[in-house]
């Protein structure tokens, strides 16, 4: 998810720089996409570091210091 979006918003930012954004088949204007895209991305990487969190926090004890 993280990294489908973030090739998305750089692939955004491109093609809104260079200007060769075309809106396709699809109806919504380039706005949306400024707005959905960064939240995905964000919730993608917030996803991950939830994960990393919780795999410290359940992870077995060290057998050799115990931490």
């Amino acid at each position: 998810m993280t990294a489908y979006f973030g090739v998305s918003m750089v692939r955004l930012a491109v093609q809104t720089v260079t200007g060769t954004w075309e809106q396709g088949a699809g109806s919504d204007p380039a706005w949306f996409y400024w707005v959905a895209i960064p939240a995905y991305l964000a919730w993608g990487l917030g996803l991950g570091a939830a994960a990393l969190a919780y795999r410290r926090a359940t992870r077995p004890p060290c057998r050799t210091c115990g931490h």
